[in-house]
């Protein structure tokens, strides 16, 4: 499969128009989530990367065999382990903690 980049600077060079300069994005990692549709939290390591880093992550919602891409920035993943957090720990709280059954 050809890509549009390829494809355009092939039509670019045919026609002997200048060849733009064109912005490189930084690389794409993809990560899978298991089919509980949770991801792990972020390691020390991955936690410490560039911020501006795009991390896809594959998702299966229960009931579908297909999987749904979610790409974010490292900051945003973090950001979102951050918010999940909190709200779970607000939930607990507002339920006056776990309960032992009682």
């Amino acid at each position: 499969m050809i890509s549009f980049v390829a494809v355009l600077a092939a039509a670019a060079a045919a026609t002997g128009a200048p060849q733009s300069t064109a912005t490189v994005s930084p690389p794409v990692k993809s990560v899978d989530v298991p089919a509980s549709g949770f991801a792990a939290p972020p390691t020390k390591q991955e936690a410490a990367g560039n911020p501006n880093e795009t991390i896809c992550r594959r998702t299966v919602n229960t009931g579908t065999r297909f999987a749904v891409k979610d790409c974010r920035t490292r900051a945003e993943w973090n950001q979102l382990a951050v918010d999940s957090r909190q709200a779970t720990h607000d939930m607990t709280d507002r339920q006056g903690g776990l309960s032992n059954g009682r």
